[in-house]
């Protein structure tokens, strides 16, 4: 079955169509959970009620006017988004006073791989790790993430740079323990 096939068969609502579409997305729509969520329970939570709203409004998507992934990868972050609305950011207790300025120092930046980069945003508090991933990863304007979070453009920006702040810091911190471990060795 092709994609086309598969699209008309969840918009009649065929369960081996829908089974086949769960099957081809489902681990990238996950991966796209967890950026999102604080641990792995609730990334799997974001992506069943995410399967519900696609599944509930497939019957509105037209091949012909989108792309299937980018409707999915935009469901899933708007449910990881809702999920933590209620959620305020609250900057003062994010440990931000502890964190001193650091540069990239490009040695460590190279040798650091996606998956242990993203192991790093996980560490962020929520409001940082949300926009920095809509912003750099997902590809959105502090405009668009202002709308989304209900927030001012203003604090998208500053949360950006927060966070990336707190991440130079994380990746100045694993840069120190490998340098000690290697001189351990």
């Amino acid at each position: 079955m092709n994609i086309a096939q598969i699209i008309k068969g969840c918009q009649n609502n065929q369960r081996k169509s829908q089974k086949l579409l769960v099957e081809q997305f489902s681990q990238l729509l996950y991966t796209i959970s967890l950026r999102y969520a604080p641990d792995r329970e609730s990334a799997k939570d974001i992506l069943q009620e995410a399967w519900i709203r696609v599944f509930k409004y497939i019957q509105k998507f037209d091949s012909k006017k989108g792309n299937l992934e980018a409707w999915m990868r935009k469901i899933v972050i708007n449910t990881a988004l809702q999920r933590y609305k209620h959620l305020r950011y609250e900057t003062e207790k994010s440990g931000l006073e502890h964190v001193q300025s650091h540069t990239f120092i490009p040695s460590v930046y190279a040798q650091l791989g996606a998956k242990e980069l993203m192991q790093l945003v996980d560490k962020l508090p929520e409001g940082f790790r949300l926009v920095f991933n809509l912003y750099v990863v997902e590809g959105y304007s502090h405009k668009e993430i202002a709308a989304m979070l209900n927030i001012q453009e203003a604090s998208s920006r500053s949360q950006l740079q927060r966070a990336r702040k707190q991440l130079q810091a994380l990746i100045a911190k694993q840069e120190n323990y490998n340098n000690y471990e290697s001189k351990a060795v």
